[in-house]
């Protein structure tokens, strides 16, 4: 903040030019000025007398989160540089209804003196929690933000800062900001200046003249305020007995990579990590990860998706689990890669889980270089139950006619289909196929050829491309056409769109399948003038 003017004693701030013809004093242009500066400044402050509202409300001592306090320490002082910092975080006292049950209302942050409207309030909640994404969150958010605007007077706000859109009907204002790191100035600047972008871009006419020209000077100016990221870091929050989470979280965003909404989530999902020690537990856990080939990104991506993972034992769980996938056939990249695409393979039990599931795919006519290859393709594998998924899966597909020969065909080249819902993928694709006129036999004979079909969605490509083909090609030539060539559907629509129009134009429709296999400039010198 700028020092306080300071202005002269009137017996030094006048001289023989401050006296009128009439004898009377005049004061100088520039002292005049400072005066004429001061009062346009005391208008332009937040009333010296909070409105009724704020005064109903008392302070609370304890935040949500440590992102959360790190963001609206900062927004308190931008808001309202005056007023302390712990005054902002307020608790106010409402009637219990159907819509709010409670008798308490807790916005995140509360300002006043900031609007333009008489006494308005401007509410900020921060819904960086991955809760507030799902449908009960949503809920509350959208109930939250009808209390408020209840409880206070007339051109209030309701400010909601998230790292994500979220589509609701809802009266409060949405602002979507980066995640930022702990402790990390640029990161939660860029967050703070996209909060004051959004501000003037969609309030500017509700906001106070005042706090216009400081958000617009805040935008160019570079660091953020101490005094509030001192009360950030020693604010009590929610669930805390000690200082173990937040060494914690910011463990999870300095050394693993997460960002905030990912660093709640993982919480979360396992809060018995607050219990486990960072130096001798998740430290070195991470950094085995690494040693197995993992770069920083792909270990951010494990822990966030199984963050469990960090409370394995190294020496009883995951040692043992890797060393048995290598004695797969799996090279030391193959195995990274398995990690960092199913990581919730390293919590199975490898005589309960991993041993059964690989013999009995082998049992099914695989070879053991076979079976290290479906493993790598597809991980997902080694966690599927043999009864519920792999039994039935493959019991549908020989039931379309197909060969045990055929059948280990489609687990090789398709290892994903034992993971398919019959009812929900496998039956719908095939009813689509026969309801283009193709034979039970054809059909069989399709996935045999080409299993990938069955990873293909039914209205974003299978059914698209058909109607295009029909465009050319009666129905039961279509039809043909896909049964004896359903590589058709590998292909993305514009080139099979642009080949179909140039082969009708040289009148070949009919090579259509092997144009399609062509390299674009094969195919122009074939096909001359596309």
């Amino acid at each position: 903040m700028s020092a306080p003017l300071r202005l002269a004693p009137p017996s030094r701030a006048l001289s023989w030019s401050s006296m009128s013809s009439d004898g009377r004093r005049r004061q100088p242009p520039r002292v005049r000025a400072v005066w004429l500066l001061c009062l346009l400044l005391g208008a332009a402050l937040p009333a010296s007398v909070p409105p009724l509202w704020w005064r109903k409300g008392r302070p609370r001592k304890i935040l949500g989160s440590r992102a959360e306090a790190e963001l609206l320490c900062q927004l308190a002082v931008l808001l309202m540089p005056g007023v302390p910092i712990a005054e902002a975080f307020r608790d106010f006292p409402v009637e219990k209804s159907e819509a709010w049950c409670s008798c308490k209302l807790s916005p995140d942050l509360a300002a006043y003196g900031v609007l333009r409207a008489t006494d308005a309030a401007l509410f900020i909640e921060y819904d960086g929690y991955y809760r507030h994404l799902e449908p009960p969150g949503l809920a509350r958010d959208m109930r939250k933000t009808s209390a408020l605007l209840k409880f206070a007077p007339a051109g209030s706000i309701v400010l909601r800062i998230a790292h994500k859109k979220r589509k609701w009907r809802d009266k409060s204002t949405q602002v979507l900001v980066d995640s930022w790191c702990a402790e990390h100035e640029p990161s939660l600047l860029k967050a703070l200046n996209q909060v004051a972008a959004s501000l003037l871009h969609q309030s500017r006419g509700r906001l106070h003249p005042t706090l216009a020209s400081r958000l617009q000077a805040f935008a160019a100016e570079e660091g953020i305020n101490k005094d509030a990221s001192t009360h950030a870091q020693e604010a009590e929050l929610v669930g805390m007995s000690d200082s173990s989470r937040p060494n914690l979280e910011e463990f999870l965003c300095k050394e693993v990579g997460l960002n905030t909404w990912q660093v709640a989530k993982v919480i979360a999902k396992s809060p018995q990590l607050r219990d486990l020690s960072i130096d001798e537990n998740l430290k070195p856990t991470v950094d085995w990860m690494k040693g197995l080939g993992l770069s920083q990104s792909q270990v951010a991506k494990v822990i966030a998706t199984c963050p469990q993972v960090l409370g394995y034992s190294i020496e009883a769980n995951l040692k043992p689990t890797v060393e048995w996938i290598k004695g797969l056939g799996l090279s030391q990249s193959q195995v990274a890669k398995v990690i960092a695409t199913c990581p919730q393979v390293l919590g199975c039990s490898i005589e309960a889980n991993l041993k059964p599931t690989v013999q009995w795919i082998k049992g099914l006519g695989l070879s053991q270089s076979q079976v290290a290859k479906v493993i790598a393709t597809c991980p997902q594998v080694l966690g599927y139950s043999i009864e519920a998924n792999l039994k039935p899966t493959v019991k549908w597909i020989k039931g379309l006619g197909l060969s045990q020969s055929q059948v280990v065909k489609v687990i090789l080249r398709r290892p994903q289909v034992l993971g398919l819902s019959i009812e929900k993928n496998l039956k719908p694709a095939v009813e689509w196929m026969k309801g283009l006129g193709m034979s039970q036999c054809q059909v069989g004979n399709l996935i045999a050829a080409f299993p990938p079909v069955f990873g293909l969605r039914i209205d974003t490509n299978l059914s698209a491309k058909h109607r295009l083909l029909r465009q050319y090609f009666t129905g039961e030539h279509a039809a043909q056409l896909l049964a004896q060539s359903p590589q058709l559907w590998s292909y993305r629509y514009a080139r099979l769109e642009h080949r179909l129009s140039v082969l009708q134009s040289h009148n070949r429709l009919f090579q259509l399948a092997g144009a399609m296999t062509l390299p674009l400039d094969a195919f122009s010198r074939r096909y001359p003038g596309t």
